[in-house]
């Protein structure tokens, strides 16, 4: 179990990887990999999650969805898919200059965050994961349309979220946490330990598609 420095604040300092370290007063280009990176399907607590870490690690928070809709970083809207399509350069450039601006540990959140953020800032991405009936719920409770609900709920069955981390940022700094039926507290006190390195993680913690056959419930789930 790695150790961890406790800063002025009483906060345990995130377990960056020396190697990876740079000066944090001046952060040049690249130097620093100090983003904490926090994805996954719509409807797996990103958010709530992400501002409760803000508090617990006295950090940054960047909403990528919130920041595209505020600087208008969009190219158009998908009216089938009832969503805006962003910009990912512009959106990318963005996020980029916020995070060398800053001198705090920067959260990083959105569905496409690995997609908008370089590896080379990242220090750890995390992937929140849901069981599919609970998430289905979860997005009933917030007024989504069934349409997207199914849209997403399949999303999370076929790993899209886990896949874009990997791609993006390979399996060195990517892991899972399953956040079905747990509280929003809960979960990001177990995020904080993972970032402090007094918690391990892992990818692969779950297998929805496995889980649902075995529960009978696969086909009322995967649109044909």
């Amino acid at each position: 179990m790695t150790k961890t420095n406790q800063g002025s604040r009483g906060v345990a300092r995130p377990n960056i990887p020396a190697s990876r370290a740079g000066d944090a007063g001046s952060n040049p280009a690249g130097s620093i990999s100090r983003v904490l990176v926090l994805t996954g399907t719509p409807g797996t607590g990103k958010t709530r999650v992400a501002r409760t870490l803000v508090h617990l690690l006295s950090a940054q928070h960047i909403d990528v969805g919130e920041l595209c809709l505020r600087k208008g970083l969009v190219v158009g809207y998908d009216e089938e898919r009832k969503t805006a399509i962003v910009d990912l350069d512009r959106v990318r450039e963005h996020i980029v200059a916020l995070v060398k601006s800053s001198d705090k540990l920067v959260v990083v959140e959105g569905h496409c965050a690995p997609l908008v953020i370089p590896k080379e800032f990242v220090f750890r991405t995390i992937v929140l994961r849901c069981h599919p009936e609970e998430l289905a719920r979860r997005l009933r409770q917030e007024g989504m349309p069934e349409s997207k609900i199914g849209e997403n709920v399949e999303a999370e069955i076929l790993d899209v979220c886990l896949y874009d981390a990997l791609r993006a940022h390979g399996g060195e700094i990517v892991l899972e946490v399953d956040t079905t039926g747990k509280r929003v507290e809960t979960i990001a006190e177990e995020v904080k330990a993972i970032v402090e390195g007094r918690r391990g993680g892992k990818v692969g913690i779950v297998n929805w598609m496995e889980r649902l056959e075995r529960e009978g419930k696969l086909d009322k789930y995967l649109r044909r």
